[in-house]
């Protein structure tokens, strides 16, 4: 019995990788993506293959459009991001259809970043980080970005 091999077409290809890409964000897991847009401190548009994700930064809660710091956040996380190749941690999916994802760019957490600048907040509700130790890290840095009164919580740093 011979073994005919058929071509796998680019359309089967393009629904395994969706398929796979979306498993992976509702069930945790780790994706590579490209920054294309900075909606806000906390919330990014990222290239993951031929897709674009909208993902929230998980943890952590960013000023709104129209409130204080505001610029100084988007601008932050910008600099830090757009444009590159980031890791995202995922957690699954927020209430808005946003993925809910730690996002890294080399060592460095941006939602981290952004908690020690003074320019967001720990959630300390059902979205804080879900890890004792990465929530305890978190608070403590915030912690230090409130006594130095920074951002958000006084002066800019």
């Amino acid at each position: 019995m011979e073994i005919v091999r058929k071509p796998v077409s680019a359309v089967a290809v393009f629904l395994l990788t969706v398929f796979t890409l979306t498993v992976q964000a509702a069930w945790g897991g780790t994706i590579y993506g490209e920054v294309v847009k900075v909606l806000d401190g906390d919330t990014v548009d990222v290239r993951i293959g031929e897709k674009t994700e909208r993902v929230r930064i998980y943890g952590i809660d960013a000023p709104e459009r129209g409130e204080p710091h505001y610029a100084a956040a988007k601008a932050f996380t910008d600099k830090m991001t757009n444009g590159k190749r980031i890791k995202f941690i995922t957690h699954g999916r927020g209430h808005y259809g946003r993925l809910l994802a730690f996002v890294i760019v080399g060592d460095k957490s941006v939602g981290l970043e952004l908690v020690r600048n003074g320019l967001a907040r720990v959630y300390s509700n059902n979205f804080a980080p879900d890890n004792p130790l990465t929530f305890e890290r978190y608070k403590k840095v915030q912690i230090h970005a409130m006594s130095g009164d920074y951002g958000i919580w006084g002066k800019e740093k």
